[in-house]
Order: C-alpha cells, then sequence, then structure tokens
C-alpha cells in the first residue's frame, strides 16, 4: 500500500526549513501580476542570476535551509569556515530526490507571476510548502508608492513633504506650480532601487514639461514631491511574522548617489540607533517607530507575511536644522538594510564598522578580474568564532558572466 502523503498541516507542524529564491526587482513584476508570460527586464534576469546566493547568509537554519539558483549560476568552489545554507540548481527539477524534510518556500519579495515555478516545485517536490499568499494577487498600494503616502499623513512631518499625485496634466501644472520654485523628484510607480525617479528645476522649461507629461501619460499617474537637501539615509526595518504581528528589527544606514543604491555602513544595532537619535532626537524616533508598526499591522499584515523597510532620510531644514523625513518609501519585501543588518549578526565584531556593498561592472570578465586581485590584495580573515577580522569577503561565487557583486568588508578605524 501506498505511504499517504502528509497534509499541509502535518507539514506546517513539522520540523523543516526553507527554501529561499532571491527574486529581486519584483516590485516592476507586481505591475503585471495579471500577466500568464511575464518576463522581467535583463538588468533584473543578472542580478537575479549574480546575487541569487545572498540569502544563504541570512538562512537560520543552515543545516536544513536551502537556496534555488536561477539556470547557470556559478557555485562556490570554497568553504566557508561556518555553515551556510545548501543550494539547489535550475536543472535539478527532481528536489524530492535530493531533499528529504518538508521545506517552505521563501521569497525576497511576493511576486505571483512565478506560478509557472510553483508548478514546477510542486511536480518535483510535493512536501514543498507554497504559501497561499504567494499566488494571490497584491492590493496595488502595496507597491505603487501610495503606501509611503498614507503613512506620512499619520506622521509629524510638515504637509508640503508629502507626495502629489497626479493623474492629469491639469493636476500636473497645479502641483508644479503649487511646487515651485525650486527642485523636485518626479516618481513613476511600479520602480524600484531607484529607477524610476526623475529629478527636475521648477519652473519647467519647455522641454522638460513636454518629457514629464510624457511620462505622466505612459505611466498613468506620476507623483511630485519637494527635492530636499539630504544629509543621510536610513531606514527602518520590520518583520510580519506568520501570525501577523509585527516586530521592529532594526534601523539601517545607507548610501546612495542620484537615487540608486550604493552601500550599507554597518554597525552593533545600538550603535546605529544612537546615531540617528543624536541627530533627531531618541523621542521622535521613538514615536516614529511606534507609527510604522501601527500602520503595517493595520495596512500591510492583513495581506503579506515577511520582512517590511520603510525608508527614511535626514535633511537640512529651512533654519539649518537636521529634520527626519520618517517614510521617503514602504519597501513590502526584503531589503538590503535588512541582508546587511544579518549579516552583521552573523559575521560581525561589536564595536567594528563594516560596509556591505553592491557594486556593478559594466563588461563580463570584469567582476572575476576584481575578485582575483581581491583575493590577493585584500582577503578575508576571520576569528576562531567566524567574525570577520579584516579583509573584503565576497557573499557569492563570481565567474565570467558575473556582473553584480556583493560584498562585506572590514571598514579600518
Amino acid at each position: 500500500m501506498a505511504e499517504l502523503m502528509p497534509s499541509k498541516e502535518d507539514r506546517k507542524n513539522s520540523p523543516c526549513g526553507q527554501l529561499f529564491y532571491f527574486n529581486c526587482g519584483n516590485e516592476v513584476a507586481l505591475a503585471h501580476q495579471a500577466s500568464v508570460s511575464y518576463t522581467p527586464p535583463r538588468i533584473v534576469r543578472q542580478m537575479r542570476r549574480d546575487l541569487a546566493y545572498l540569502p544563504a547568509w541570512i538562512a537560520p537554519n543552515p543545516e536544513q535551509d536551502w537556496v534555488w539558483l536561477p539556470s547557470n549560476s556559478p557555485r562556490f568552489s570554497k568553504e566557508m569556515p561556518f555553515p551556510l545554507a545548501h543550494v539547489l540548481g535550475a536543472e535539478e527539477v527532481d528536489l524530492g530526490r535530493t531533499i528529504h524534510h518538508p521545506l517552505c518556500l521563501s521569497f525576497w519579495g511576493p511576486e505571483p507571476t512565478l506560478r509557472p515555478l510553483f508548478s514546477q516545485f510542486r511536480s518535483g517536490f510535493p512536501l514543498l510548502d507554497i504559501p497561499d499568499s504567494y499566488s494571490r494577487p497584491y492590493p496595488s498600494e502595496l507597491y505603487d508608492r501610495s503606501l509611503s503616502v498614507e503613512l506620512l499623513q499619520e506622521l509629524p512631518v510638515p504637509s508640503k513633504i508629502i507626495p502629489r499625485f497626479c493623474y492629469t496634466d491639469e493636476e500636473l501644472e497645479e502641483a508644479c506650480l503649487a511646487l515651485a520654485p525650486g527642485a523636485i523628484l518626479a516618481k513613476l510607480p511600479f520602480s524600484s532601487s531607484g529607477r524610476g525617479v526623475l529629478p527636475y528645476v521648477l519652473p519647467l522649461s519647455q522641454e522638460s514639461r513636454r518629457t514629464l507629461m510624457a511620462q505622466r501619460q505612459k505611466n498613468g499617474v506620476i507623483s511630485l514631491e519637494p527635492l530636499l537637501d539630504k544629509v543621510e539615509d536610513w531606514a527602518a526595518e520590520y518583520r510580519i511574522d506568520d501570525e501577523g504581528r509585527v516586530d521592529f528589527v532594526g534601523l539601517s544606514h545607507f548610501v546612495t548617489e542620484k537615487c540608486r543604491y550604493l552601500y550599507n555602513e554597518v554597525y552593533h544595532p545600538r550603535i546605529l540607533w544612537q546615531k540617528l537619535a543624536s541627530v533627531v532626537g531618541e523621542r521622535l524616533l521613538e514615536e516614529v517607530i511606534t507609527i510604522h508598526r501601527d500602520f503595517l499591522q493595520r495596512r500591510v499584515a492583513p495581506h503579506y507575511r515577511g520582512t517590511v523597510g520603510v525608508d527614511m532620510l535626514t535633511y537640512q531644514g529651512g533654519r539649518g536644522e537636521v529634520l527626519l523625513h520618517p517614510a521617503v518609501e514602504v519597501n513590502v519585501r526584503s531589503t538590503m538594510g535588512l541582508l546587511a543588518h544579518r549579516l552583521y549578526e552573523r559575521l560581525g565584531m561589536p564595536e567594528a564598522r563594516y560596509r556591505y556593498q553592491i557594486a556593478s561592472f559594466a563588461k563580463k570578465g570584469d567582476a572575476l578580474a576584481w575578485l582575483q586581485a581581491s583575493e590577493v590584495e585584500t582577503p578575508p580573515r576571520f576569528d576562531a568564532d567566524g567574525k570577520l577580522l579584516r579583509g573584503n569577503l565576497p557573499l557569492h561565487p563570481i565567474d565570467v558572466d558575473t556582473q553584480f557583486v556583493a560584498t562585506f568588508s572590514l571598514v579600518p578605524s
């Protein structure tokens, strides 16, 4: 008699690991979630291939957890001085022959257009639990920038920094008049990682007006907000657990250039809190975190389980004081700040300063050449507990086709 397949409830209650998939760029895919044949842009496919191994560093149970690698992804040839999650290549479709215990699928961010992949996983590994929420459509406000506007309306901020959504050319003209003179940011919906953020100066030139209106017509809506005199980029990281409870994980401090993410400055969580609180005040920071949590509980937790990052920044006010913008974006997905936090937990020494960075290389072969030079000049060195003492640690394998490289490195005192 054939053995009965465990029920979903039995699998949920059984000891199990996770199967991680690094599907960065999921926000753009969410705009096409009704499509049955969506293909991500080439740059997103390249990032998913090159950086696929990143979840291995945040896997809580390395002995039981696995990371799924797209086709042709390279694999580490060196052993680390600590356990990392196992890897599973896309060509290994019969997961049941490789993995002998239940797993739960864990995405970087929600992406219902990956339904064909779910079918592939289910056919090869019936013990894989795929959360129902991964297949359900997501409300558009969870990824189209409007969530941050809702949140800002509950936070102690001047009304002038709240973005204005323009659905018609008339609304666009009115918003430009209200914000003039000065520099503004126009943001397209359904974009991520700094893409779709366009700077303009008011009043608009004729050419800028034509370009901005064309973008509004193409995308249906565009948001405008003042370009603030930024001092530093920050984020608050949260996790919504399986029961829908929202927990504050910690702060992250990152650096951007022309709205493009460059790297995270990584310290002990206590030091990060003290650095921001010393500038904006601990009472305000505590109030902001409380409002964030309450908002995420009401607006996001009913639809989503996983990590959420709320981007913030400090900026110069009109009288020279440093102010906090407490909700630039709400990222309903994992973030590089959360990854930096987890890397510190695994690799960081208490008083040391680190940098988590993603570099891009224009030509194939350049990343591999960089790696070979780095292995000679700044090889990573670990202490007996697996903490990074010095050097530059590549966080994934690199081959001749790699164009994006993530590293964790000690910043000398």
